[in-house]
């Protein structure tokens, strides 16, 4: 087998799984029966979640002083927090 498409499955491998992970955490975090949240609100956590754990740049398509840039925000704050736990219950073990 060629070395650099090893080299790409695998790269290929760590990107599914970490998606997988981010799919994860978030079913878990919005479980159905959960209080809803706004659609911005979950895309915050999710760019939080993908930031922590596949190296994503965040970015905010929601106008600054907007009801969704907060909510966004709030959305980051909970995806960081989960991210925290999570880095916690690592070290734990």
């Amino acid at each position: 087998m060629n070395t650099n498409v090893a080299t790409v499955d695998r790269e290929s491998s760590a990107i599914t799984h970490s998606a997988m992970k981010v799919d994860r955490l978030m079913a878990l975090a919005f479980f159905p029966g959960r209080p809803p949240r706004s659609l911005a609100y979950q895309e915050g956590c999710r760019a939080a979640l993908e930031h922590r754990i596949q190296g994503k740049r965040m970015h905010v398509v929601y106008a600054a002083g907007t009801c969704e840039a907060d909510a966004w925000f709030a959305g980051v704050d909970e995806g960081h927090c989960i991210g925290r736990k999570l880095y916690d219950t690592v070290q734990d073990h």
